[in-house]
């Protein structure tokens, strides 16, 4: 399995920035930046994190556009679902009834979506989310 090393590291980085805890489920980070659509971190057990840019094409209704959940049981993170607004939902990894573990894994697919999440980090990265992110308090 292929684990996101880059991802991993900003996410852990924003979380530090803003006081989030990422091993406590429903620890959850809002950020706002002109010209993106928000970029969204939330905690959904405590070896699950969600990382999403949240698409809203009218009011009240959210798209996750990417999003990837990240299994982070291990020392490095492994991308093990993703959303997109094109192409929907799939799941490339299955975790163990206490979610602790991953028990099944589709290799060839998990690789590209760890590449693709690679590359997302750069993204985070050169758009300045660190630095110019401003939190917004309320969840969607």
């Amino acid at each position: 399995m292929v684990t996101s090393r880059k991802m991993q590291e900003v996410i852990i980085e924003l979380a530090a920035q803003h006081g989030i805890d990422l091993r406590r489920p429903g620890a959850y980070l809002r950020l706002e930046m002109p010209h993106y659509d928000p970029l969204v971190i939330e905690v959904l057990h405590e070896h699950l994190v969600n990382v999403a840019h949240v698409y809203e094409p009218y009011p009240g209704k959210h798209i996750a556009d990417p999003g990837i959940a990240f299994f982070t049981g291990y020392d490095l993170w492994v991308p093990i679902e993703v959303t997109m607004r094109v192409g929907g939902y799939r799941i490339y990894a299955v975790l163990s009834p206490e979610m602790d573990d991953i028990v099944s894994i589709l290799p060839a697919r998990q690789a590209d979506l760890a590449e693709f999440a690679e590359i997302w980090a750069d993204n985070i990265r050169d758009q300045h989310w660190l630095e110019e992110g401003v939190p917004e308090d309320v969840p969607f």
